[in-house]
């Protein structure tokens, strides 16, 4: 969860030491009114969308039942798997 309280952003990215390539992060108002945004790596903005800068303002969703979420944020590829293996495609 949050831990500062600017109303800017919560500081997940910061916290993380995850790097926004394009977009915004999450801001408060985001979690409390649970609004229906997202953020993606830039390795799903690229394939999808062919930027960074592409993807924002675009709409996904998990499944034809979840509601669609707009892409608020493109964030840097993070290595989930071990440094030996390639970044893969987050949402």
């Amino acid at each position: 969860m949050c831990q500062t309280r600017s109303y800017t952003g919560c500081g997940a990215l910061q916290a993380t030491g995850t790097r926004l390539i394009a977009g915004r992060d999450f801001t408060w108002p985001d979690l409390y009114d649970d609004r229906h945004v997202a953020q993606v790596s830039e390795n799903l903005a690229r394939e999808f969308w062919g930027s960074p800068q592409s993807a924002i303002g675009q709409r996904i969703r998990q499944s034809s039942k979840d509601p669609w979420r707009e892409i608020v944020g493109v964030v840097e590829d993070v290595r989930d798997d071990g440094l030996d293996q390639a970044a893969s495609s987050n949402v």
